[in-house]
């Protein structure tokens, strides 16, 4: 009996052990952190609805740092794609802050965002004559 309990204190001990050396992931990693590929938009107006995907004229890549940098590329239309800023979120709110250009400064938009089974989707709605809610969605990398 005595052999059974020491086997078992050593093969808890290396289990507790080999899974202290086990890289995993920061516990305050925030879940955006990462590479996100373009999958689908639709933008809704009143009760039209237009559906765009990725095809070779058109894709995009987020990439969100832990530091709260946020990177992206890709072709709109055929045109090269590229940028950069900060990113932050309050709940499930995400504020990006983008550098647009001299004369455009900052661009800031706010997004209700949700990650599940590794699809990002973020939504955002324009008040104007009429409404229109766009939503993105991007699949993790």
């Amino acid at each position: 009996m005595k052999k059974i309990i020491h086997n078992l204190s050593i093969f808890i001990l290396i289990l507790f052990l080999s899974n202290c050396d086990s890289p995993t992931e920061n516990e305050n990693t925030h879940e955006l952190v990462g590479s996100w590929n373009w999958i689908q938009s639709s933008f809704t107006t009143g009760s039209d609805v237009d559906i765009q995907v990725p095809d070779d004229d058109n894709y995009q890549v987020l990439t969100f740092n832990q530091d709260g940098v946020f990177t992206f590329l890709g072709l709109e239309l055929g045109e090269e794609l590229t940028g950069n800023g900060t990113w932050t979120t309050n709940g499930n709110t995400l504020e990006i802050k983008q550098y647009v250009s001299e004369s455009d400064g900052e661009w800031t938009s706010m997004f209700n965002y949700s990650i599940t089974n590794n699809i990002l989707t973020m939504t955002m709605t324009t008040e104007g004559d009429v409404t229109t809610i766009t939503e993105m969605k991007y699949e993790k990398q």
